[in-house]
């Protein structure tokens, strides 16, 4: 009788290594996960054959009267029948790389310590990958994932969504040329070191505001109404003249872009040698026109942040044209530019103001005596050209200008998601809606925080699906301050079992769930998670 079984051990071991595509897929296979590197063992009893669908996925690396023991060669999927003394048993094997589970208990005890309910993780182990889903309310949180994951961050896929980037926030840009000295009716104080407190004028606000920006920069808690007020002054007197007011709108976290100026052109060629002459230069070819701003160029990135302020970047560059430079091949516009970049924190409705960009003017004034000055060579001594710079002296000088911008942001809204902006499926799965102002049980409010989980992961089962059926089912999940699964059963069945086994196998798979809010002191808690399959 050993020997009998010895043989068969052996006929077994052998149709293990043969290729084996007789059996399809049926509805009875049980699905088995495996992991490149990890053997894996199968209950049997006395197994009088053995068959493997493709060897190469994976094989049999040992076998007895109790176990059978499968070795995960590559990514990939076969099928394993074994006939044993239970009769025919059928197996549906997926090899995969590598068990992600590992990595999302790893990145789930990240996330737990960033305190960021609205964050869970999905192991996918057919990418190899660990998704990231949910929301977050500032953008600066999702930053905040990506530096506390480090090197886990390679095996993630981020799928978090930022929902500040509903609000959309308004900038009241204004760019004045002002004659120099006149910003100072403005109300603003151009600071004279680095570290300052600047004090708006009390003309026009009574308030402190302490920011040290250095000398193009200055903040004031101005209104709009009492700074226009004073603009409108300046420019009555002729001192001021507004050359661009927009008004920029743009979501949070995202980039504007104004160009207060024009365009010059550039034209280039290429040079070819003269046949004739040699070393000059002959007929040009290959010619090409290039257009370069200049004005004022402003690119500005505001973000909301949690406090409500708004965080600011600010990229200037003010380019002027000068003078033509030519060649027999191109021809160019000398350009002087300017850039100043900084970021920083306003209030809505607080005004920030750059200036210090200043330009000199100059005049040519020509005094010459009638006739005399005519006369050819002598008419020279008799002509005087004087040329005047801005603020020469205080009686007889030419007003320099100083280009003066202003910023305000507001926050204008936040806009609201539509309610079933989207057609609903064929066949869905719903959580009884309970409104989150009605809910006040800390325990009510966490418990629909894991049903929602548990139906984002959810799949109506295809079989299910054909067949019509349709039900709900209450499930009851044991819970650890953690939030891992320490038991799962179905509390209240649908008529179905198939949407029953679904329900509860999500339920599982979507462990751990968020940790307790601090309003939950229990060291364990149960919830009942009701789930309703409906077809449309």
């Amino acid at each position: 009788m050993r020997k009998l079984f010895f043989g068969l051990l052996c006929v077994a071991t052998f149709i293990a290594a043969l290729p084996f595509n007789g059996y399809p897929d049926s509805v009875g296979e049980e699905e088995v996960t495996l992991y490149i590197g990890q053997l894996h063992t199968i209950p049997i009893n006395s197994p009088k054959r053995v068959a493997i669908g493709n060897p190469a996925v994976a094989d049999v690396a040992a076998i007895s009267k109790t176990d059978l023991t499968i070795n995960p060669k590559t990514a990939g999927s076969t099928t394993l029948v074994v006939w044993d003394n239970f009769g025919e048993q059928a197996y549906h094997l997926n090899v995969f790389m590598e068990d992600t589970n590992i990595i999302k208990r790893r990145i789930d005890n990240i996330l737990s310590s960033l305190n960021l309910p609205g964050v869970y993780t999905r192991a996918e182990d057919a990418e190899n990958r660990v998704a990231i889903l949910g929301s977050v309310k500032y953008a600066k949180d999702k930053e905040r994932i990506g530096v506390a994951l480090g090197p886990l961050a390679e095996k993630t896929v981020d799928l978090i969504t930022v929902k500040e980037e509903e609000a959309v926030i308004e900038i009241d840009v204004q760019v004045i040329e002002l004659n120099r000295g006149s910003q100072d009716q403005l109300g603003f104080t151009w600071p004279g070191s680095i570290n300052l407190t600047e004090v708006g004028s009390m003309a026009i606000t009574e308030g402190v505001s302490p920011f040290s920006l250095g000398k193009l920069f200055t903040v004031a808690n101005m209104t709009r109404e009492a700074f226009t007020l004073k603009l409108d002054a300046l420019i009555e007197e002729g001192k001021a003249r507004v050359l661009s007011r927009p008004r920029l709108s743009c979501q949070s976290g995202k980039e504007a872009k104004l160009v207060v100026g024009g365009e010059v052109p550039v034209l280039s060629g290429t040079a070819n040698p003269s046949s004739t002459t040699p070393g000059s230069v002959g007929a040009t070819s290959g010619a090409s026109v290039e257009y370069k701003e200049y004005g004022v160029i402003l690119n500005i990135k505001p973000s909301l942040e949690e406090s409500g302020r708004i965080h600011l970047n600010l990229d200037v560059a003010v380019s002027e044209v000068g003078d033509i430079v030519s060649t027999s091949y191109a021809l160019a516009y000398t350009m002087t530019k300017r850039t100043a970049t900084t970021e920083l924190f306003l209030n809505d409705g607080q005004t920030m103001a750059l200036g210090g960009l200043i330009k000199k003017k100059s005049s040519e004034d020509l005094r010459r005596m009638p006739w005399l000055s005519d006369l050819p060579i002598l008419g020279l001594f008799f002509r005087q050209r004087t040329t005047k710079q801005g603020w020469k002296s205080d009686t007889d000088k030419v007003n320099d200008t100083e280009l003066f911008i202003t910023l305000t942001p507001h926050l204008v809204s936040q806009v609201d998601k539509p309610q079933n902006e989207l057609k609903p499926p064929l066949a869905q799965i719903n959580i009884p809606s309970i409104g989150d102002d009605r809910i006040k049980d800390p325990i009510l409010k966490y418990s629909k925080l894991a049903q929602k989980r548990i139906v984002e992961n959810m799949v109506y089962p295809p079989a299910a699906k054909e067949a019509g059926f349709q039900g709900a089912v209450k499930l009851s999940l044991k819970l650890s301050p953690q939030g891992d699964l320490l038991d799962a059963k179905v509390k209240e069945p649908s008529s179905y079992r198939i949407l029953d086994d679904a329900a509860l196998k999500t339920a599982q798979e979507t462990s751990p769930y968020p940790p307790f809010p601090p309003e939950i002191k229990e060291k364990e808690v149960w919830v009942d998670i009701p789930i309703i399959y409906q077809l449309e």
